[in-house]
């Protein structure tokens, strides 16, 4: 994974230069942060939220939990992809719900797992299904919006419209009421919706709630960064209380936050890339690569060339401490090329 350089960190040059860039030579190290330091700023809103989040909560009884948030990305290694020569980052999640770093990861999977099956479709439209707000559990309110959703899809009248989907999860505290406001975004791929039909249709179903809206799709692109932004972040957790930060945390544990259906049923939208056995060289580790920039070459060179997304040379020869280039821990299995808690 690619990521823009955070300069309070590391003060070196942009990834879009030349690596024969005069600027190349005056990389500058303040500090050695850990690429979890690197991705994100302590300051910043939601990683601050979920911090706390997950603080109190570890202290409620969950001990592992805080420890797992503290720990995602603190562990990462370079490494050399074979066929191309580009270097990659390897690192460790912690796959947690209000992560910023997970779910930063999570929706570039599902942009580009989105985007590859909507270039392919001929008459998407965008959709979203909404229930009536009430002061029933949270819980119990998604239940209901799942519920009601499932039955639509396997209408018969709905399923010839739409043969094919997917669809996000989102709630929100409505700033109206102060009540939670759970609905589905989706988008289909089908014949023609009439949009009052489908109202009736789905107040038929939940019994109280009229409120559809469907839009066709005009630029494949920017739906999937749309929708992808659900995925990234089903809910905003910095400005509600924790209380109700708990209740949304347990309401969506262990429950799907986004799916597919008909034809589109086999896209995986959360899934990472699939790699054959070895597919990546590990080179090193992130802040030791990062503590010899200015005085090995070599670490330098793979510095650079994962900033621009360049090549390296896999003639180089790559003098990096043997201990450097051990796996962050124990999950990252060598032997078969599976990185079961591993993102790019």
């Amino acid at each position: 994974m690619q990521t823009q350089t955070n300069s309070s960190k590391i003060n070196s040059p942009s990834k879009n230069f030349s690596p024969l860039d005069t600027q190349s030579s005056s990389i500058q190290i303040v500090g050695v942060p850990s690429y979890r330091e690197y991705l994100c700023d302590d300051n910043d809103p939601a990683k601050l939220s979920a911090t706390v989040f997950y603080s109190r909560l570890s202290q409620s009884g969950d001990t592992k939990i805080f420890d797992r948030f503290l720990n995602c990305r603190n562990s990462a290694v370079f490494a050399r992809e074979s066929t191309t020569g580009t270097i990659k980052v390897l690192t460790s999640s912690c796959h947690l719900r209000f992560c910023p770093h997970c779910n930063k990861s999570r929706g570039a999977m599902v942009f580009k797992n989105t985007i590859s099956w909507l270039e392919k479709t001929k008459y998407s439209k965008f959709c979203t299904f909404t229930l009536k707000h009430s002061d029933e559990p949270l819980k119990n309110q998604i239940d209901k919006l799942y519920k009601a959703f499932k039955d639509l899809r396997r209408s018969k009248w709905f399923s010839e419209k739409a043969h094919s989907g997917i669809w996000f999860f989102q709630v929100k505290k409505s700033e109206s009421d102060g009540k939670w406001h759970p609905h589905l975004h989706c988008i289909i791929d089908g014949k023609y919706i009439p949009l009052r039909k489908l109202r009736e249709k789905w107040h038929n179903i939940t019994t109280d709630s009229h409120m559809v809206d469907v839009r066709m799709i005009k630029d494949p692109r920017k739906a999937a960064n749309y929708v992808a932004r659900y995925a990234v972040k089903p809910t905003d957790i910095t400005y509600l209380k924790y209380n109700e930060q708990l209740e949304i945390h347990t309401a969506i544990s262990n429950r799907r936050l986004c799916g597919t259906w008909g034809k589109c049923l086999k896209l995986r939208l959360t899934s990472p890339p699939k790699f054959e056995k070895g597919t990546f060289e590990i080179l090193g580790g992130w802040q030791e690569i990062l503590m010899q920039i200015n005085t090995n070459p070599q670490a330098k060179a793979i510095y650079e060339a994962w900033l621009t997304n360049s090549p390296i040379n896999e003639k180089i020869v790559l003098y990096v401490r043997q201990d450097f280039a051990k796996p962050p821990n124990e999950n990252f299995n060598t032997a078969d090329q599976k990185f079961p808690k591993y993102l790019f």
